[in-house]
């Protein structure tokens, strides 16, 4: 199981916060899937997309995720571009 989801994961589910949303869409791959089926949040065998609901929980994904981002931002460097 990976316990690791890619920037852009985190940056998609980050840009939800403070915003106006509804649900969170997690695309079949979305690594945050075998998070939340290991932790009994959906259901075994669940692979997407899945739509969470906005709730306390999810919100908190949220929060936690645009945090994340926050804190990792500084620590990100851009590669140089290719013909540099």
């Amino acid at each position: 199981m990976n316990e690791n989801g890619t920037l852009e994961e985190v940056q998609q589910i980050a840009a939800l916060d403070g915003g106006d949303w509804t649900a969170v869409r997690l695309v079949s791959d979305h690594t945050l899937i075998a998070q939340l089926v290991d932790s009994g949040v959906v259901p075994n065998g669940a692979d997407g997309p899945i739509d969470l609901d906005r709730d306390a929980f999810v919100e908190g994904i949220v929060m936690g995720a645009a945090q994340a981002l926050r804190s990792a931002t500084p620590h990100l460097t851009t590669p140089a571009p290719a013909n540099a």
